[in-house]
């Protein structure tokens, strides 16, 4: 019996596949095509949209947006649009899923806004029409803001989106990095290299040589502080405090969500660390700039600027002794 080897290198590309969005989304799918109840709900919210669509409105503005959506697959919009519901654990704001929901839409960055008024529209025509996912009116919740909330769910996507969060780090040295649009990962071509880039993207120049000494450096886990320390769990005096450094005001809901996230993402990480250490205790993290040039390493789980237990779990991999 043959036994098959896999290398470094592949390990890391079935990684990011692992977490790339798409597969996530694909995986999210195939549960929801396998559910008869959701399949009818499709079917149903792709009906009353096509016929929103077909509807001749007073405004010719309104008209032109309708016309637009004649052109699309209709049926494509409202997968999407279901996925973006499966991917919400609790509720989320109306906005947030309309914003989502907009690229769908296929509009340029000059009409972003007709894109938007018409994937409000489809947002709430399909929750009337569907009864997949309820609209709570800013009224009646404790945040003041319209918000959306699923009436189905699904333990096996909720727990596939909660492993795929952040991806952990890579197992090989990342890809060098030649522009502010490279991604240092093997299979994610694109990136951006500025955190909050929407805001922060420029057209000069930044120091990529920097970036790549830094994603260049071998570590590994300190296993032995591993098993002398435990993770701190995160209280909800922790989650009111770092809301009242950011000057944010936070309700209990949202308190008591911050916990039980804290603590699903605690129990992954600890799972990953018995995957690093399984697989050669070796990994490379990746860096990007903030709008001043300062450079932060990325991920959730293991990362050199995080508390001060996963600074002290890190390791670099080859030591030198150093004379004084």
């Amino acid at each position: 019996m043959s036994i098959k080897v896999i290398t470094k290198e592949q390990a890391q590309r079935d990684t990011e596949n692992y977490y790339n969005k798409k597969t996530v989304n694909d995986f999210i799918y195939n549960e929801m095509i396998n559910e008869p109840i959701i399949v009818d709900k499709i079917a149903k919210a792709v009906e009353c949209i096509t016929e929103h669509a077909n509807t001749e409105f007073v405004y010719d503005s309104k008209n032109e947006r309708m016309a637009h959506l004649r052109q699309l697959d209709i049926e494509d919009i409202v997968l999407d649009l279901f996925t973006i519901m499966f991917r919400i654990k609790e509720r989320e704001l109306f906005t947030a899923v309309v914003g989502q929901l907009e690229p769908s839409l296929k509009y340029t960055d000059e009409d972003k806004v007709d894109g938007l008024k018409t994937a409000a529209e489809i947002v709430a025509i399909v929750c009337v029409k569907t009864d997949f996912y309820d609209i709570i009116p800013a009224r009646n919740n404790d945040t003041g803001m319209m918000l959306i909330k699923p009436c189905f769910q699904s333990e096996e996507i909720q727990q596939r989106i909660r492993e795929t969060k952040y991806l952990p780090p890579m197992l090989v040295k990342p890809e060098e990095i030649k522009s502010k649009t490279d991604s240092g990962y093997l299979t994610i071509e694109k990136d951006r290299l500025i955190l909050n880039d929407r805001r922060n993207m420029h057209s000069k120049e930044v120091c990529l040589d920097s970036i790549n000494k830094f994603n260049q450096v071998p570590l590994e886990l300190d296993v032995q502080m591993l098993k002398a320390m435990e993770m701190p769990d995160v209280t909800e005096a922790d989650v009111r405090k770092s809301a009242a450094k950011k000057g944010k005001e936070v309700t209990d809901k949202q308190v008591e969500q911050a916990v039980t996230n804290a603590a699903e993402q605690r129990e992954i990480s600890y799972e990953i660390y018995k995957r690093m250490v399984k697989n050669g205790n070796e990994f490379y993290l990746t860096h990007k700039y903030d709008k001043r040039g300062r450079t932060y390493s990325q991920g959730y789980h293991v990362h050199t600027q995080g508390n001060d237990f996963k600074k002290a779990i890190i390791s670099l991999k080859n030591k030198e002794v150093v004379e004084f």
